[in-house]
């Protein structure tokens, strides 16, 4: 990571992340409402940041493998190619 891209990382890691916080009440509120139980909107709750989790590492991995992929003297050789 660049240190002259770390603000509009941030920028755009604080813009998804107000979403979530926009949605989630709402959602929340209608999970509720419809269920009358409020047991099942911590299932929602914990479920999302389980999924959050998962995503996390998806990502991370996904990361690490590109990077060993250019990397390679092989990915170099195809870009010349181009």
């Amino acid at each position: 990571m660049h240190s002259g891209d770390l603000g509009q990382q941030t920028g755009m890691a604080t813009s998804i992340a107000a979403l979530g916080a926009l949605a989630g009440p709402l959602i929340s509120g209608a999970i509720n409402t419809a269920t009358g139980v409020f047991e099942v909107v911590g299932y929602y709750a914990g479920s999302t940041n389980l999924l959050a989790v998962i995503l996390m590492f998806v990502v991370l991995n996904m990361v690490d493998i590109m990077t060993r992929v250019i990397h390679t003297p092989t990915y170099y050789l195809l870009l010349c190619r181009l």
